[in-house]
């Protein structure tokens, strides 16, 4: 009875030490962290930049609202896409032509069919800087100006993803509907269809420049075969 209250005496007090020693560690951890705190969003912030120089040979403009947000670069060993936000694109379309030698400096990113982009962070030609930066702040908020109009469906515009994000009229104007809306009405929104509108015109943001002037609506009710359809 002696030697087994022994070895259970022995018992609780090496699970003392062990508590005390994971506390201890705990607790060094935890400082540590505290001294140097690295958040998971701070650390897939560290992206490395690339410089890279070479000559423009094309304008890229979004499927969405044709509004330019990139161009290709050639460099000595590859073409690269190089993309930019859209308020960007009236000052560099200003500052750089087709054909000009740049330097561009940005960091990779990955898009979600896979294709390596570059985006830009800087970029110099003849030695002019042009940092990418915030938009502008907008002044006093745009008053909703309503459309009313009728065509016919030029084109359907899609998404990443293969669905419909938007129709391409014959007027040069692109409706924009509820993504469910859009899937009701599918069978009828079809190329060549006609149909009249009604919706809230929006506006551009400051510094955004397009390969087309497009009217952009937000469409509200559409009619189709002398039947009224609401689409907010």
């Amino acid at each position: 009875m002696v030697y087994k209250t022994k070895i259970r005496t022995m018992n609780i007090k090496i699970m003392r030490t062990t508590v005390i020693f994971l506390f201890m560690a705990f607790c060094f951890n935890t400082h540590a962290q505290s001294e140097n705190p690295v958040s998971k969003s701070e650390k897939e912030a560290l992206s490395q930049t690339i410089v890279a120089s070479g000559y423009i040979t094309d304008w890229i403009e979004n499927t969405k609202d044709y509004l330019f947000d990139g161009f290709n670069l050639q460099t000595n060993d590859e073409k690269m896409m190089v993309m930019f936000p859209t308020h960007m694109g009236s000052e560099l379309r200003q500052e750089i032509k087709i054909g000009n030698t740049i330097t561009v400096n940005g960091f990779e990113t990955k898009d979600s069919l896979g294709v390596t982009k570059i985006n830009m962070v800087s970029v110099k030609v003849e030695g002019k800087t042009i940092q990418v930066s915030p938009p502008l702040l907008a002044g006093a908020a745009p008053v909703n100006e309503i459309i009313n109009g009728g065509a016919k469906i030029r084109e359907l515009q899609k998404n990443v993803d293969g669905k419909i994000s938007g129709y391409v009229l014959d007027n040069k104007t692109i409706l924009r509907l509820a993504p469910n809306v859009s899937n009701e009405l599918t069978r009828m929104l079809v190329v060549g269809a006609t149909l009249s509108y009604s919706g809230i015109k929006t506006s551009s943001g400051s510094g955004e420049d397009a390969w087309a002037s497009y009217t952009i609506i937000r469409c509200q009710t559409i009619i189709m075969n002398g039947k009224q359809y609401l689409t907010q």
